[in-house]
């Protein structure tokens, strides 16, 4: 492991993990008293997120075989860009038209389905960049990047508790809430499970898995 490696992933596994679940900027385990309070914790973790990957992409350059190292095709999605856009433009709509489906005049201060889900059209659209940002970010540094560098180093299993326990504290203190710390837990495990059937490739199908699942909070009420 060079030293661009070991400074991305003590990056990744420790000091954002950290600072997610300690700085109360980055608290998500609390209920938002407003909606600019809503902005500032997704905007704080967005700009989190993408600082990350920068770092990692960095030490990634440093890797012999660079993206195809942890897995990652770019190019199947430009193979697939008409189909991609096409549902997010679709998307797009659905962000513009659920809000008065849903709630009409009446547009409440707090997500039915989640309490930090989006609830306006521009919470929403901003909600298919987070989404599509998480999916991409958080498989390419917990599971394509530290799992991957983890095993080199140590083994599968220290890889693979190490990963899942720094995913689960990047969400923030809700990780001390049962129901979310064994979604949180068990989706890590549950793409693990499907990166390492993969033989460690394909992470692009992880990358869209995961940008599904969130993306499903521009269509609740």
């Amino acid at each position: 492991m060079n030293s661009r490696v070991r400074m991305a992933l003590i990056a990744v596994v420790i000091v954002y993990p950290m600072l997610r679940f300690v700085l109360p900027y980055f608290d998500s385990g609390s209920l938002l008293a407003t909606r600019a309070d809503w902005w500032r914790l997704w905007i704080g973790m967005l700009v989190g997120h993408w600082l990350c990957f920068a770092l990692c992409a960095y030490a990634i350059r440093s890797v012999p075989g660079r993206w195809q190292a942890i897995g990652l095709n770019w190019h199947w999605f430009t193979e697939r860009k008409f189909y991609l856009l096409t549902g997010l433009a679709a998307l797009t709509i659905v962000a513009f038209l659920t809000p008065e489906l849903y709630y009409g005049d009446a547009v409440p201060a707090v997500m039915r389905a989640h309490p930090l889900g989006p609830v306006s059209q521009t919470e929403r659209l901003f909600w298919i960049v987070m989404a599509v940002s998480a999916g991409v970010v958080e498989e390419v540094l917990y599971r394509g990047f530290a799992l991957t560098q983890l095993k080199r180093t140590f083994n599968l299993p220290v890889a693979i508790i190490v990963s899942t326990a720094a995913f689960a504290l990047m969400h923030g203190p809700s990780v001390l809430e049962p129901r979310y710390l064994s979604l949180y837990v068990l989706s890590s495990l549950a793409f693990i499970g499907l990166f390492i059937w993969f033989r460690y490739r394909h992470l692009q199908w992880l990358i869209l898995i995961h940008a599904l699942g969130d993306l499903l909070l521009v269509m609740a009420p």
